[in-house]
């Protein structure tokens, strides 16, 4: 069975953090623990971050790179994502695909950023993020988290994109349209570039 090496780049947002007295707060440590609590995300009987099989037959070997310390999205500045990109260079002949967990009030920023300095790709960089953290009952991370897992791993699509909400858009033609809606970002003038539902549609 075939398998795909991909690095998620946690470098903070909601998506990972944990319930406190004060409300949402990063935790070191936490999205990993989460992650290997749910089946979807570890097979048990595989190693350490390694994906149940797909529809197509595929498993996902994935590692998490967690920033120290998580950033706050609404902190980060342009450093924070040549940041982000030295990484992506640095471990670039590694992983056949990226995923960058971002807060959602700067992604698509980042992302519009990351699509004018990462040049040239042949691989796959999906940013995505959540507005309800991974523990929580009720959320949209699990489904963020598996699509673009799925998409980075399964299908080879060489260029930055944001994934949310089942719709992956090109990241520089993305704009977050609602503080707390799970549909929290849209792309007027240009159409997805994916969706995700039932079967996965590329618009090739």
């Amino acid at each position: 069975m075939s398998s795909t090496r991909v690095l998620i780049i946690y470098t903070g947002g909601t998506i990972g953090m944990r319930t406190t007295e004060r409300g949402y707060a990063p935790a070191k440590g936490y999205l990993r623990e989460q992650l290997l609590s749910m089946p979807q995300f570890h097979d048990s009987q595989k190693p350490e971050l390694t994906t149940p099989p797909s529809r197509l037959g595929k498993r996902i070997q994935y590692q998490i790179k967690e920033y120290d310390p998580l950033l706050d999205s609404s902190n980060m500045e342009h450093s924070d994502w040549v940041n982000i990109a030295k990484d992506i260079e640095a471990h670039y002949l590694d992983y056949d695909a990226f995923i960058v967990l971002h807060g959602t009030d700067t992604m698509a920023y980042a992302t519009a950023a990351l699509s004018f300095m990462l040049v040239n790709l042949a691989k796959p960089v999906i940013v995505t993020g959540s507005q309800l953290p991974l523990g929580e009952v009720r959320n949209d991370a699990v489904e963020n988290m598996l699509g673009a897992l799925a998409l980075a791993g399964t299908y080879s699509i060489p260029e930055v994109c944001l994934f949310f909400r089942s719709k992956l858009y090109r990241g520089n033609r993305v704009r977050k349209v609602d503080a707390s809606a799970f549909d929290a970002f849209d792309s007027g003038n240009f159409s997805p570039l994916a969706y995700v539902g039932v079967d996965i549609s590329v618009q090739w």
